[in-house]
């Protein structure tokens, strides 16, 4: 039997577009955190407030305000 990490990704920005992003089965095959304007690090997986940030992080996205015309 063996045992795989998931990959860990890492959204900064916009924690509200961060969960809309996530599906449940990009949710089922990588551990989500994300880290929003207040600096509260947030686990979209077990859906709880982190203390404490837990690198190293595979994949690290900037979520940025799209630009409206």
């Amino acid at each position: 039997m063996s045992v795989t990490l998931k990959p860990k990704i890492l959204f900064v920005g916009y924690g509200h577009l961060a969960k809309s992003l996530a599906s449940k089965s990009f949710l089922k095959n990588f551990m989500i955190d994300s880290i929003n304007s207040k600096s509260q690090i947030y686990s979209l997986n077990s859906k709880r407030v982190i203390k404490k940030l837990n690198p190293p992080y595979n994949y690290v996205f900037l979520l940025v305000r799209p630009s409206l015309f």
